[in-house]
């Protein structure tokens, strides 16, 4: 629960962590999301012929952050002797994360692209009629944004002693001061880790969303009232309650 309230405080309200982090989504997905934050998939605009237009994100970015506490990294360099029960040998070069609590996290995302669904409303007309048809779903969720990210590392602790162990095949500089978790460039690979409900090493990843979903106000299925018009349809942001997780 922590990193998911990390990833909302660190991108903003309505983000969504995917949970679990490696799950696939993509633009156009359609979700329903259970107590716990996990979501499940529903179907898509592709399979339900809706056509829409994506902006595709051409700048990259970096993003990163930590629970607020028991949060420890350590460098070793090549030749260096290993920390006591480490799973990096002398020779290796490695990072090594201590996460000194349940629930903490730390997460460092490389060449990040935000991209998004343009020009909702000709989406939100098609989701009214189908809507009414009986085919659309009033707890599905759509997604409209996604943050795709090049390099990811994530970790998160299930209990305290929670640590991550990563090997750097390309070595690490003698002067770094601080490591980049997910710098491709180093030729990162899992060595070793204990207690972490999740781990990602310098994966490509979408751990982060955002969706759209039919306000709650409206009380009954779309239908024609005793005026003869229809009552009015609207979508709004999705925010996910990740105070009240079961």
């Amino acid at each position: 629960m922590l990193y998911r309230k990390g990833i909302k405080a660190h991108f903003g309200k309505f983000y969504i962590a995917t949970w679990r982090p490696g799950k696939l989504v993509a633009l156009g997905d359609i979700v329903t999301f259970r107590s716990d934050g996990t979501f499940d998939h529903q179907s898509s605009l592709n399979k339900l012929g809706v056509d829409f237009e994506v902006r595709l994100d051409k700048t990259e970015s970096q993003e990163s952050g930590s629970s607020k506490k028991g949060v420890t990294t350590r460098v070793k360099l090549a030749g260096e002797a290993s920390f006591p029960g480490s799973a990096l040998k002398d020779p290796e070069a490695g990072i090594v994360i201590e996460l000194n609590g349940k629930g903490s996290f730390v997460f460092q995302f490389d060449d990040v692209k935000y991209h998004t669904i343009t020009h909702l409303d000709p989406v939100n007309r098609a989701i009214e009629s189908l809507f009414k048809r009986g085919v659309w779903q009033r707890d599905w969720c759509l997604i409209t944004e996604v943050v795709d990210v090049g390099s990811a590392t994530i970790a998160v602790s299930k209990s305290s002693g929670g640590k991550l162990e990563i090997r750097a095949k390309a070595g690490i500089g003698s002067k770094v001061t601080d490591v980049d978790i997910a710098d491709a460039s180093l030729g990162l690979e899992f060595a070793g880790e204990r207690n972490l409900e999740e781990k990602i090493v310098g994966d490509e990843a979408t751990p982060v969303f955002r969706a759209i979903r039919m306000k709650n106000r409206l009380p009954r299925a779309m239908a024609v009232d005793t005026a003869g018009q229809n009552e009015s349809f609207e979508m709004e942001d999705f925010e996910l309650d990740v105070d009240n997780l079961s």
